[in-house]
């Protein structure tokens, strides 16, 4: 039986280059499969998008057909997983260059060691590479770092062209802001109808908010930029933005990385503006009037919102059973009731309101120290304290190994230096030799990268909430009894019903630490097979409805 073979590839975004290239690839790639044996099923083609973003949606489909889960985690890191219930629609992936597939050198090798997990091999045809080799790891290993290492290069050519383009006056975005086109010379000129839209919008939002003027632009059919609907926030970035006073402001944000995937704003100093950029659309005054409202307009309703109150100890943690929050009510006396919103406004609720009398006698009523997942606690404190040390250790061993070698470079410097002194400046053994110790330069710049990516601060981080997360655990589980301070800091939420009140708990555990050692070493993760369990207790409700719901309850049992 032939084995199922896909193609993954990047196209021109050209609509007419796409087609050739297609059915080129389709061709060569058909006869390639059939001499090796394979059957040619599937190809996953992005459009132009670079290797470093993960996110491509065809590279993200390839991966789900073979058996990931893609995720993003908090950090805006790209975050992929085996599903073991998964069978892979395919057992090979061919791939045209290892830069095509991946340009993350941590994140390549990684996706490429859980798809052999799930038997699909990867070939890298131009290198002649591939996962069926026996020192895979090592080979690919190199060619990613070389892949990586030629996209930072890259990246840092295009900031630096970018750079001085912008404070050379030349404007060179690459997307147009909405209202502006290319001509046939490619100069940037007005694009009138989308210019109207423009001064439609200056013009109105003068008297009305941008939610009202995307209404307004929706209603009469007119798309935004991507062909979209209008929202409130692109009407407002419309307002924000001043290319359309002719002058545009470059350097606005930033990539730390090449593989990054979010940009980092930049601090106003470190802007860049170019004057007469474009043709202006509006005047510089209707600018600076409109942005003089829409900071008005911030302000008046940040007054307006919501202020919590901050003495109530269980803001924003009552829910009632229709869906709905409690809030608060002081009434004559002082008295502290807790009522439906949805009651409140008569939207047909009929669940009562409760006093905070009430519910801190139940609260007190709750034995926290009956809490205690300890198999699962004691696990998963000694595995990840025993990883972590490991991980350390490694880590450390690596930067001394660097650090050694970097010394090795320094004195190689020193005696070649030494060597090319005396020689005269003509002198070709000189030339060699400043050579040399530019490459030893070289090496020593790739080593101090390496030293930056140790993260073992990362790691004592992690070891930290551990044992702070340790001695919360042994609080719990040791004390007698917990003050109400303490229970209400692990107090999640209360559902209140009309006849029982359920106290949520977020009862402290490992989970947040293991996720955090699993996000940091995808490659050697913790199984989490011992699951977390939080903590609930009812209570029933003593108010005269409710007393006779369960005593009518108990006689029915």
């Amino acid at each position: 039986m032939q084995k199922k073979a896909v193609l993954y590839t990047r196209i021109s975004t050209n609509k007419i280059e796409q087609k050739k290239s297609l059915v080129n690839q389709e061709e060569r790639y058909t006869e390639y499969c059939k001499a090796m044996g394979y059957e040619l099923t599937d190809i996953y083609a992005d459009e132009g998008l670079t290797g470093t973003n993960a996110r491509r949606v065809k590279f993200k489909e390839m991966l789900l057909d073979a058996g990931l889960t893609y995720t993003r985690n908090d950090m805006g890191y790209d975050y992929f997983t085996p599903d073991k219930k998964a069978i892979p629609k395919f057992s090979v992936i061919i791939c045209k260059d290892v830069s095509r597939f991946s340009r993350g050198s941590i994140q390549g090798q990684m996706i490429v060691k859980l798809l052999k997990d799930k038997g699909v091999d990867i070939i890298f045809e131009n290198s002649g590479m591939s996962t069926f080799d026996d020192n895979w790891e090592f080979n690919l290993g190199i060619l990613f770092q070389i892949a990586q290492s030629e996209s930072a290069n890259m990246s840092k050519r295009i900031k630096f062209a970018k750079q001085h383009n912008a404070r050379s006056g030349k404007y060179a975005p690459a997307r147009l802001a909405f209202g502006y086109m290319r001509n046939e010379e490619n100069e940037i000129v007005i694009d009138e109808e989308q210019a109207e839209t423009v001064k439609y919008i200056y013009e109105r939002y003068l008297d009305v908010g941008g939610s009202i003027i995307s209404q307004e632009l929706n209603e009469k059919g007119i798309l935004s930029q991507t062909g979209k609907r209008w929202t409130d926030d692109k009407v407002t970035r419309v307002i924000h933005n001043r290319i359309y006073t002719g002058t545009a402001v470059v350097g606005k944000s930033f990539k730390k990385s090449v593989t990054d995937t979010q940009r980092s704003k930049t601090t106003s100093d470190k802007y860049i503006e170019i004057p007469n950029a474009v043709e202006p659309i509006i005047s510089l005054g209707k600018y600076e009037g409109a942005n003089l409202i829409r900071e008005q307009r911030m302000n008046i309703n940040k007054k307006l919102g919501r202020k919590p109150a901050r003495n109530d100890i269980y803001n924003e943690k009552l829910y009632c059973s229709c869906g709905s929050r409690f809030v608060r009510h002081t009434g004559n006396g002082g008295k502290i009731t807790y009522i439906c919103q949805n009651r409140r406004k008569r939207l047909g609720c009929m669940v009562r309101g409760i006093s905070i009398t009430n519910l801190n006698k139940r609260l007190a009523e709750v034995e926290l120290k009956y809490l205690s997942n300890a198999m699962g606690d004691s696990f998963y404190y000694k595995e990840l304290l025993n990883l972590l040390d490991k991980q350390k250790l490694q880590l450390a061993n690596t930067k001394n190994d660097i650090n050694k070698r970097i010394e090795n470079l320094n004195e190689e410097i020193e005696k070649i230096t030494d060597q090319y002194i005396s020689l005269d400046e003509s002198n070709k053994i000189k030339a060699r030799l400043i050579k040399r110790v530019n490459d030893k330069e070289n090496e020593i710049n790739q080593f101090n990268k390496q030293l930056e990516k140790l993260n073992i601060e990362s790691i004592e981080h992690i070891q930290i909430r551990v044992e702070e997360k340790k001695e919360m655990i042994n609080l719990i589980t040791t004390s007698k009894s917990l003050v109400a301070e303490d229970k209400l800091k692990l107090l999640h939420k209360v559902e209140i019903g009309d006849y029982d009140l359920n106290f949520h708990f977020a009862v402290p555990s490992f989970e947040e630490e293991v996720d955090l050692y699993n996000k940091l070493f995808p490659m050697n993760p913790i199984s989490l097979t011992i699951p977390f369990k939080p903590f609930s207790e009812s209570f029933r409700r003593d108010h005269k409805a409710a007393k006779e719901y369960w005593d009518l309850s108990n006689e029915k049992r």
